[in-house]
């Protein structure tokens, strides 16, 4: 059965064809506004994984519903939405992408 994962925005395709090519099961929330918190929890209820955008509160009410995450993949670079001390207490790893914002040296 392939892990599912649940992406709390639209991201660039190739992000998606790729998971999708790993082997895993892949839903992304469509509304125009980000999820509220209960519509998250609920959401996060039924995956593996989440890929969050960093407009999503990720706190403490947030891991004690789905301490059941393999991991969480923030799609930004700080974890300033996230409540780490409760995702480390769940045993949620929590990743972000530290170097999104750094331009590239041209060659």
């Amino acid at each position: 059965m392939p892990k599912k994962i649940l992406i709390t925005r639209v991201i660039p395709d190739v992000a998606h064809q790729l998971l999708t090519q790993a082997g895993f099961e892949v839903s992304v929330w469509q509304g125009d506004e980000p999820m509220t918190q209960p519509q998250l929890i609920e959401q996060a209820k039924q995956v593996d994984a989440l890929l969050s955008l960093g407009s999503n509160k990720l706190n403490r009410d947030f891991f004690d519903q789905c301490a059941h995450l393999d991991v969480v993949a923030q799609f930004a670079v700080g974890y300033d939405n996230i409540d780490l001390a409760a995702a480390s207490e769940a045993g949620i790893p929590v990743s972000n992408t530290p170097d999104v914002l750094m331009r590239q040296p041209q060659t």
